[in-house]
């Protein structure tokens, strides 16, 4: 959830933003539902490190039940320092701008090691910079990476008018930001 939040703010123009969306135009923030929250701590589960002879590691005899099973994949789902992780956020505004419906998804990258036929990994865009030697410029380029989706959520905020504490629309140069 800290992920999110700081994708939000930071959209919405950090904490400097906040404050004077809080001053100048008398406009809170809250937080009014958080929906479909969701962590995807799936695992491939292996015995001794090795899938039984069926390549399907949770069909066993009543006979030949393991005794040590190991996660393969059990490091590589956690965000370490240093690992990349993005969030994804598509804005969707309700009841004439007062609500904002926020879409969450938090995606890490995929190493070699990784299983990459997972249903959870996606090829986003994330764009970046190529310098160009030649005419000493940079360019915005489309740079593809494998990514592993490890949580989404769909968190509700709402626009009050801080005197008053009512829900208030938004103004239109924060709709053009958000949209």
């Amino acid at each position: 959830m800290n992920f999110f939040e700081r994708s939000r703010s930071t959209h919405l123009g950090g904490p400097e933003m906040l404050r004077k969306l809080q001053d100048e135009d008398d406009l809170v923030w809250v937080v009014t539902n958080v929906q479909d929250g969701t962590l995807f701590l799936d695992s491939l589960v292996l015995l001794n490190g090795n899938s039984n002879n069926n390549n399907n590691a949770d069909e066993y005899d009543d006979d030949n039940i393991p005794e040590k099973f190991t996660m393969k994949e059990f490091q590589l789902l956690y965000p370490t320092p240093g690992r990349e992780v993005i969030v994804q956020t598509s804005y969707i505004p309700k009841r004439r701008g007062m609500i904002i419906e926020c879409n969450h998804r938090l995606w890490m990258d995929v190493d070699h090691y990784s299983d990459s036929n997972s249903t959870r990994n996606e090829i986003l865009d994330d764009g970046g910079d190529k310098y160009d030697e030649k005419t000493a410029d940079r360019k915005r380029r489309k740079k593809k990476t494998m990514r592993r989706l490890l949580a989404q959520a769909t968190v509700t905020i709402m626009a009050l008018k801080g005197s008053t504490r009512r829900p208030t629309k938004l103004p239109q140069h924060l709709m053009d930001r958000i949209l």
